[in-house]
C-alpha cells in the first residue's frame, strides 16, 4: 500500500517521528491567552502561537506496511518535512526504491487535540501518489487517532485510516513504554497489533499483524537528533489469506532503519 504519516508504518516511532509530525494540542491556559490576545487585536494570537519546521532524511531496510513488505527487493531512502502551528500540521513526504523502480510522495494534514490530562486525538488527511515502472496512481485517505499516557512510561494508542481507492479501512492498536535512558537518549519498545477491514485484502477481513520492535533516539543538541529503530512484524490470518489466495509468499517481517532530523 503506501506510507501513511497518521500511521507509521515502518515503526510506531512514538519518539522520533511522532513528536515531530503530530503537534501538541494547545493547554487550556494557553488556549485562555490567546482569545485574550485576540480581543485586543485580531492577528496579535498569531504572533503567541508556537511554531515548529522540521525536516527529516532516513533509510529503511524494507518498505513495511500492514505486516508486508511492499517492495519484495531492497528498501528505501526517504524526506519529510513538516510545519505545524499550535495544533495544525502540515508536512510532506517523499521515497525512493534503492532496488526497484519505485517512488512515492505523500502530501498530509493534521489537527490535534487535548481532550483531557493524558488523553489526545488528531484527525487528518493524506493524498498519496505513486510512480512505479514508468506509470502513475494515487490515493487519498483520512484517518483519526487517540493515544493516553497511562503512566510516565506507558502509553496506549489506536489509530484508524481509511483509503478511497482500496474503499477499506485499517486499524492498529499500539502500547509502547518509552524511557529516558540518559540524558537525550531515549529508547521506546512497543508492540501494535494490525487489523484489516478490506484495506489490503478483500477476500478477509480480521487479524492482519503482529509487530514489535524497539524505537530509539539520541538528540545531539537542541536542534538535531539521530535515530533508528528495529521492527519484526507476525504475519496473522489476514496475510496467510491472501498466501492462500495468490500464491505469494508473504510470511513476516523483520526491518530495520535509522534517520536524521533537524529543527527550525
Amino acid at each position: 500500500m503506501s506510507h501513511n504519516p497518521m500511521k507509521l508504518k515502518s515503526s510506531l516511532n512514538i519518539i522520533g517521528a511522532a513528536s515531530l509530525a503530530i503537534p501538541a494540542a494547545l493547554s487550556a491556559q494557553a488556549v485562555d491567552e490567546i482569545e485574550e490576545l485576540e480581543k485586543g487585536s485580531p492577528l496579535a494570537f498569531l504572533n503567541e502561537m508556537e511554531t515548529d519546521a522540521s525536516a527529516t532524511f532516513g533509510w529503511d531496510s524494507i518498505y513495511l506496511a500492514e505486516g508486508r513488505d511492499d517492495l519484495g527487493d531492497g528498501g528505501l531512502v526517504y524526506s519529510e518535512f513538516t510545519g505545524s502551528a499550535g495544533p495544525v500540521a502540515l508536512g510532506t513526504w517523499y521515497a525512493d526504491a534503492t532496488d526497484v523502480d519505485y517512488n512515492e510522495w505523500n502530501l498530509f494534514g493534521e489537527i490535534a487535540f487535548e481532550l483531557t490530562e493524558g488523553l489526545e486525538a488528531y484527525v487528518g488527511y493524506t493524498y498519496l501518489a505513486f510512480f512505479e515502472d514508468g506509470e502513475k496512481s494515487d490515493d487519498s485517505e483520512v484517518g483519526v487517532g487517540v493515544s493516553y499516557a497511562i503512566t510516565d512510561y506507558l502509553e496506549a494508542s489506536a489509530d484508524y485510516v481509511y483509503s478511497f481507492e482500496a474503499e477499506g479501512s485499517f486499524v492498529e492498536v499500539a502500547i509502547a513504554a518509552p524511557y529516558e535512558i540518559s540524558e537525550g537518549f531515549s529508547v521506546a519498545p512497543y508492540a501494535l497489533l494490525g487489523i484489516d477491514f478490506g484495506y489490503r485484502t478483500e477476500e478477509y477481513d480480521g487479524w492482519n499483524h503482529l509487530q514489535v520492535g524497539l524505537d530509539a533516539e539520541y538528540l545531539i543538541s537542541e536542534r538535531f537528533a539521530v535515530g533508528g529503530y528495529a521492527a519484526y512484524a507476525f504475519a496473522l490470518r489476514d496475510i496467510e489469506k491472501e498466501e492462500d489466495t495468490t500464491g505469494q509468499e508473504i510470511g513476516d517481517q523483520p526491518a530495520f532503519g535509522v534517520y536524521a532530523s533537524v529543527g527550525f
